[in-house]
């Protein structure tokens, strides 16, 4: 989302730009906006082609009230994070690239900036309200805006998210996934149950499969389903109920997000879980693991093709 964050001393200009909320340290007087016609920092399709992260750091001082500056600097800083509710804060900086901006006496500065992004970059996330005492936990990218004044002392310190993205190409090639029933819920027997006769749910075989294992985000899952009931088994299906639930756990072994580089502790997880519901207390459930990404559509992806905005893939 963006606002139109407007020069506070001039009401004709508006400048689009982060929510105030993105910000961690503000000021009226010092704030970032977007590249012009740009909608967020970042361009390109990190993860399958040069990304960068640009926009502008704006100064906005009454005439009469100049700073004298040695310096401006700049840095992105991408860091893995988790808040406990007992205080206690783990961070970890994978990524920090830095720049100078600007050295001069100054009441107003329009300054542009650019970094690249390495390829092997996660994507920011941020999840709430999970176990183990630890409220928040993710992966965050913030621009770190630094004024020096003449005793080379820090006038002002402006920080900003800056949401990073990463892509991935159209699967091309369907990778199925058998589904399974979890230990609670059954045993298994070369891939298929069946526990004697009677009208129990441990009764029924299956057969359950996903046509792929990887989705791209907003696309259309399609399941298999195939059941066999004991002729004794007199209880019909009452509901079939699909769920995508999203794991982000913390670990102490590391993890990495496909093609980047290792997190500390942040391990990423989605699985789908069907419940078929012959009765109040009557339930199949089936598990499998499945992986979401973000694939650029056909069209994008031959524009981008066109203007060279992807990897040769060899």
């Amino acid at each position: 989302m963006s606002l139109n964050a407007t020069n506070p001393f001039d009401n004709s200009i508006k400048i689009k730009g982060p929510n105030r909320s993105d910000y961690e340290a503000y000021s009226s007087k010092c704030f970032f906006s977007y590249p012009p016609n740009g909608t967020g920092f970042q361009t390109g399709y990190l993860g399958i082609g040069p990304s960068i992260v640009s926009g502008r750091f704006h100064l906005r001082y009454p005439k009469n009230r100049s700073i004298n500056i040695s310096k401006i600097t700049l840095a992105l800083i991408g860091s893995e994070y988790s808040e406990f509710d007992s205080v206690q804060n783990e961070n970890n900086n994978f990524f920090e690239s830095n720049i100078i901006l600007w050295s001069s006496a100054v009441s107003e500065l329009d300054l542009i900036f650019t970094f690249k992004l390495e390829d092997n970059l996660p994507p920011s996330f941020t999840c709430n309200n999970i176990t183990n005492n630890v409220s928040t936990f993710g992966v965050i990218y913030m621009f770190v805006a630094t004024i020096y004044n003449n005793n080379n002392g820090v006038h002002k310190v402006i920080r900003c998210i800056c949401p990073i993205t990463r892509w991935s190409l159209p699967n091309l090639v369907k990778q199925p996934e058998l589904l399974t029933r979890p230990k609670y819920n059954n045993r298994q027997l070369n891939n298929l149950t069946c526990f004697g006769g009677g009208n129990k749910i441990e009764d029924i075989i299956y057969d359950a499969k996903l046509e792929n294992k990887t989705y791209n985000v907003g696309s259309t899952l399609n399941l298999l389903v195939s059941l066999i009931l004991s002729p004794t088994f007199t209880s019909s299906i009452k509901e079939v109920r699909l769920e995508i639930k999203e794991y982000r756990i913390l670990q102490d072994s590391g993890y990495h997000f496909e093609n980047t580089r290792k997190l500390k502790h942040v391990k990423l997880e989605h699985q789908l879980k069907v419940r078929i519901k012959f009765g109040r207390f009557k339930s199949l459930i089936l598990k499998g693991e499945i992986l979401i990404k973000k694939f650029l559509s056909e069209k994008k992806l031959d524009l981008a093709i066109k203007n060279g905005m992807i990897y040769n893939k060899t």
